[in-house]
């Protein structure tokens, strides 16, 4: 199936589309609307320029991406051979190996202007010129932490050890809470069939943060409406491996409830920002408010063609 040329992006939500409109309605309009179609050579410079930004990630995103982007490879490996082999010092060069890849793409700015989706760009090797010292340490030391961690956390010791059944590995999905498609991507996904449990797991690099359990009511609830699996037999976890926690989430209906309601007071906020609802137009760029301040444009993607960012 080739590409259809669209003007406007599909509409759709997602907790990430939820947390940036609540950060700066500015910020939203560039990552969701403004890139749109930015990879054409026709495009607007406005366009380029958004969909370029869009792809800056910070040291510790890439991170994240790259302890994903591993465990993933490896789940996957081991459907082919039913063994996952996870030895630290190989996990952690291979995670040092990426980090350092994406400082050496950062260093050719012009190879990543041309072609931003083929290379990586670090948000402060973009606009700062340089990677900060303390920085570099604090992620060296996290991926010790981590990799000694994931090797011994809960989930992974089920999934090296026990008769599971792995249904989903980092695969995008979708479903509709009313008329509004919500996307969602689990870690993984599997199957205990002594105890008929579903378990859905979130590898977590970071501290924690109440969005995350939010963000894990719409698994159990894509997982009800896609496999129809009770939520009594439904758990979650987040793995946190920057501590070695494992917190456990068991679905109440009432939250469910709470998360539909939640979904679409966000969505209708969406709305009245668009032009036409139909085509999913927005409204033009001045009518999304920016919301300036120090920390969230200092770390800001868009900083550079935003005219509303924070100045000292």
């Amino acid at each position: 199936m080739g590409f259809k040329y669209r003007e406007y992006p599909d509409w759709s939500w997602s907790q990430t589309r939820d947390r940036i409109f609540k950060e700066c309605q500015r910020k939203y309009y560039y990552h969701y609307y403004a890139s749109h179609n930015g990879w054409l050579p026709e495009a607007s410079k406005l366009s380029k320029s958004a969909y370029r930004l869009k792809q800056i990630a910070n040291l510790y995103i890439i991170f994240g991406d790259a302890l994903h982007q591993l465990m993933e490879r490896l789940l996957n490996d081991s459907l082919k051979t039913d063994v996952i082999s996870v030895d630290a010092k190989i996990l952690q060069k291979k995670l040092k190996n990426y980090l350092n890849r994406a400082f050496i793409d950062s260093r050719n700015v012009s190879q990543w202007m041309q072609a931003p989706k083929r290379s990586m760009m670090l948000h402060e090797m973009y606009y700062e010129g340089v990677l900060n010292q303390n920085r570099i340490d604090k992620i060296n030391e996290r991926i010790v932490q981590c990799v000694s961690n994931l090797r011994h956390c809960l989930s992974l010791r089920e999934l090296m050890h026990n008769k599971v059944n792995i249904i989903e590995i980092e695969q995008l999905n979708s479903f509709l809470i009313v008329e509004t498609p919500v996307f969602v991507k689990m870690d993984v996904l599997y199957f205990k069939p002594g105890d008929d449990r579903w378990i859905i797991v979130d590898w977590k690099t970071g501290l924690d943060d109440e969005e995350n359990e939010d963000q894990l009511l719409l698994y159990a609830m894509y997982l009800n409406n896609k496999y129809q699996v009770p939520y009594e037999k439904t758990e979650i976890r987040l793995e946190y491996l920057l501590t070695g926690e494992c917190k456990v989430i068991h679905v109440k209906k009432d939250e469910v409830k709470r998360t539909i309601e939640r979904v679409n007071s966000s969505a209708a906020q969406m709305k009245l920002l668009l032009e036409d609802e139909l085509t999913n137009k927005p409204m033009p760029e001045g009518n999304f408010t920016a919301s300036p301040s120090k920390m969230k444009c200092k770390g800001c993607n868009f900083r550079e063609m935003c005219e509303d960012k924070f100045i000292e």
